[in-house]
């Protein structure tokens, strides 16, 4: 006999990136194809700051870019780049993200590492 199935689907979704189930104890974020839980995203970009950018050039993105990393709209990207809640930068009527900026802005305040730690820990 199978169970009902759940109309709102609590209880069957699994982390992206533990596969361990979504609990509603505990934070996580809901993206588009997936959820994660808070703990676990904020691993996965500590890890890729801990990796570095290559040192070549800069990479910069457009706001269809930013919003497909940071997995929001356009249109959200461009409200807080309005808002200054977002690092950006102008080159004429075009709006550019740097990469790392981006990646640095999406960690939270209080787990933000100092430069001298990230080389460290390399």
């Amino acid at each position: 006999m199978t169970r009902p199935s759940n109309p709102r689907g609590r209880g069957a979704a699994q982390c992206r990136v533990c596969r361990m189930p979504i609990g509603y104890d505990s934070p996580f974020y809901s993206e588009p194809d997936a959820r994660v839980h808070a703990t676990c995203l904020e691993a996965e970009l500590t890890k890729k700051l801990k990796a570095g950018l290559p040192n070549t050039e800069a990479k910069f993105l457009i706001v269809e870019e930013a919003a497909e990393l940071l997995r929001v709209e356009p249109e959200t990207i461009r409200n807080w780049v309005s808002q200054n809640r977002i690092p950006f930068r102008k080159a004429g009527a075009k709006t550019l993200f740097l990469l790392e900026e981006l990646l640095e802005w999406t960690v939270p305040a209080g787990r933000k590492q100092s430069p001298a730690r990230l080389s460290a820990a390399r």
